[in-house]
């Protein structure tokens, strides 16, 4: 069982450490270091790649109670997420040489926004897929208003707030009438 879950998060538990080495990092050095963040970024993605390879795909594998799985279908779009992670890290060198104060913050958010997206192809229930996809809604938030998001984080993360909390009202509202009328 627990090599089971291991095996399928493996990748996903690889770009967690590397999400974390890069909030610890902003805290310790300094930011004329800001150039080891996007590298530090790609050799994340870089070994989540290579982790994905060793993933097991057949049989399917399904770990925390069936709430996440693996197949090649997952692997395979894992592998696509990853790809675009990769190519968004090496093409936001000019935006990091821009915000060279918060160019840890910066991929950080965009590793926790790959490990959402990761999230929500592995998830294999309405909670797992409800969580993912609001890690990925608010890295999202956080990464289109990156360059006010540092100067008035309090306001932005009010306004993200009502928004993610406006937008699970509707779906529940909508959930709620498919439930209603029988349709789901």
């Amino acid at each position: 069982m627990l090599n089971d879950i291991f095996n399928i998060l493996l990748p996903q538990m690889a770009l967690g450490v590397f999400i974390l080495i890069q909030l610890v990092l902003s805290m310790i050095l300094s930011p004329r270091f800001y150039k080891f963040s996007r590298l530090i970024s790609i050799i994340g993605i870089s070994l989540s790649v290579v982790l994905l390879s060793t993933v097991q795909t057949e049989p399917q594998y399904f770990g925390f109670k069936n709430s996440i799985m693996s197949d090649s279908y997952t692997l395979l779009f894992d592998f696509i997420i990853l790809l675009c992670g990769f190519f968004t890290a090496l093409l936001s060198r000019s935006l990091i040489r821009s915000r060279k104060r918060n160019a840890y913050t910066f991929q950080a958010i965009l590793l926790s926004a790959v490990f959402g997206a990761m999230n929500i192809v592995s998830a294999n229930d309405f909670i797992t897929l409800f969580v993912s996809i609001e890690l990925l809604s608010f890295s999202t938030y956080f990464l289109i208003d990156s360059k006010s998001i540092f100067k008035s984080f309090t306001f932005n993360f009010f306004c993200i707030n009502l928004l993610s909390h406006s937008a699970s009202l509707k779906w529940q509202g909508k959930l709620f009438l498919l439930i209603s009328r029988g349709l789901l």
